[in-house]
């Protein structure tokens, strides 16, 4: 069996160092959205009677929704986690 890779002497390209530094946490991390169904996950979380509905997500045009597909960003997300996290 091979032997697992050290990554703590692995080094990031200079290129993404570069990229990193221009960045805040929040442009990178809470910035982060993808397209999803809101139809879906409003039916889902509805079903389940979970809180947090309904999701509200972004069309293309800009303006807000809560049916469809949409964009939702990570700051959009309630923080569930452990304490400490941000929204």
């Amino acid at each position: 069996m091979a032997e697992p890779t050290d990554v703590t002497k692995l080094e990031l390209p200079p290129g993404c160092r570069e990229w990193l530094k221009g960045r805040s946490r929040e442009e990178t991390v809470l910035g982060h959205c993808i397209r999803v169904n809101l139809d879906w996950w409003n039916r889902e979380l509805d079903s389940r009677r979970l809180p947090g509905g309904p999701v509200q997500g972004i069309a293309r045009d800009g303006t807000a929704v809560t049916s469809g597909r949409a964009w939702i960003c990570r700051r959009a997300l309630p923080c569930t986690g452990r304490a400490g996290g941000s929204r």
